[in-house]
């Protein structure tokens, strides 16, 4: 139920509720993350049996507005979302390679989700990300 905003480099941005929105946003992203990391695994297991070496994602969820439409200009122009919300998410795809962790999902999205307090998830509680100035509660995938 998401969209395919882009590829960036070895790495892709997804969007829930673009163009529009819907209650279970939050919790769609979230599931879909969890739905990436089980094929890659599953995935893994056929590398493996062929002698190949395993594959390692890193999944950052964050929810919150955005601003959407069509950006660029006459060389390039494209439909995408901007601001702060994507910068979050971005940042805790990066920081999961920094702190072992398969999937960080912001407090925001959680709770969004409906999840908080539920087993699967363990907060970390506040974390610096590169370019806030206030700190985000992230939540690391158990299990």
């Amino acid at each position: 139920g998401g969209t395919l905003d882009k590829f960036i480099g070895d790495g892709l941005m997804a969007t829930f509720g673009t163009p529009e929105t819907a209650a279970d946003d939050a919790l769609r992203a979230i599931t879909c993350g969890r739905a990436m990391l089980a094929a890659v695994e599953h995935w893994n297991v056929e590398r493996s049996a062929a002698g190949e070496a395993p594959l390692a994602i890193g999944v950052g969820v964050h929810y919150g507005p955005v601003t959407m439409g069509d950006v660029g200009g006459a060389q390039r122009f494209e439909f995408s979302v901007i601001g702060d919300t994507v910068n979050v998410a971005s940042r805790l795809g990066e920081l999961t390679a920094r702190r072992g962790e398969a999937m960080l999902v912001s407090d925001a999205a959680v709770t969004a989700a409906g999840i908080a307090g539920r087993t699967g998830f363990a907060c970390l509680g506040p974390v610096e990300l590169r370019g806030r100035h206030e700190a985000t509660v992230v939540w690391a995938l158990r299990g």
